[in-house]
């Protein structure tokens, strides 16, 4: 128990000011969700020189940019490093980003990993349809990847330029989501823009960071649809779910309710699966 002002408050409540002071100094930002792979995380590069550090300083202090690359991390639910295991997948979550930026692929290429390559383009949707049950409703930005400049590390050259690519492309198109296209930026630089043939150098990072920016700020941003939604429901000014899973398969560590507004005031939305954990409210981020 804490005393505020004369006031004695619960350690839950004491929390819950807290976590609604903190979302409140930064309402006015737009929060950016950068989700990938040892690309995304920077191996092998200092912070600032990342490139989700680099499109925080193009655009400024109206927007919080978040890193949350996991090196070695892949779209595919059998890969031997599923992005759905990560931890920084629960943290996309909690960040409640107003746009995910998805930059994977490069690791569902492995050898090892692509004998399920038959299931990619579902489980790269699952993944897309388990990020637009956020409350934040996030816009869902693709990215296709650099290419690499030859086999190596179990990494398929081949895979990426015919399959991967083509695949990520065609799913923007379907699901009308817009796409960064990577790839044709770093062809003709895979020798300048990436130091070991796979990961970016920090020029490779700046054009990377300098091309989303330009989408970003360029594109008319439309929110995506969950498109595998089955069944909704609406309680008077209740939601409740109670199913620990989401459609990606896998379980999430917060949040099994929520009461119609978040702490912001704002109205979270009404959209149900029996499969998903659809709305998480800010008090139980983190439990």
């Amino acid at each position: 128990m804490r005393r505020i002002g004369g006031t004695l408050l619960s350690c839950a409540t004491a929390v819950n000011l807290l976590v609604l002071s903190i979302f409140t100094i930064a309402a006015g930002q737009n929060r950016i969700a950068c989700v990938g792979n040892s690309i995304t995380a920077g191996s092998g590069l200092s912070y600032n020189q990342k490139w989700p550090s680099q499109l925080q300083v193009f655009l400024g202090d109206n927007y919080r940019v978040k890193n949350c690359g996991h090196s070695m991390r892949a779209a595919l639910k059998k890969s031997d490093y599923p992005y759905g295991e990560s931890p920084w997948f629960d943290s996309v979550f909690a960040f409640r980003p107003d746009t995910i930026l998805m930059l994977l692929g490069t690791n569902d290429s492995k050898s090892v990993n692509w004998e399920y390559g038959s299931e990619f383009t579902g489980d790269y949707n699952a993944l897309i349809d388990t990020f637009l049950t956020i409350e934040s409703s996030p816009q869902i930005i693709l990215m296709v990847p650099p290419p690499i400049a030859s086999d190596q590390w179990g990494l398929q050259k081949a895979v990426i330029d015919t399959a991967i690519v083509p695949a990520i492309s065609e799913i923007a198109e379907q699901r009308d989501l817009p796409l960064i296209d990577i790839y044709t930026l770093f062809i003709g630089h895979t020798d300048t823009w990436l130091r070991d043939g796979v990961h970016p150098t920090p020029e490779g990072a700046t054009y990377i960071a300098h091309k989303t920016y330009e989408t970003l700020i360029t594109t008319p941003l439309k929110r995506g649809s969950v498109s595998v939604m089955s069944g909704a429901a609406e309680r008077g000014n209740e939601y409740r779910i109670v199913v620990g899973v989401n459609f990606y398969g896998l379980p999430l560590k917060s949040g099994l309710s929520g009461t119609g507004y978040n702490l912001m005031g704002e109205r979270v939305p009404s959209y149900f699966s029996n499969a998903a954990i659809m709305i998480m409210r800010d008090e139980q981020y983190g439990k």
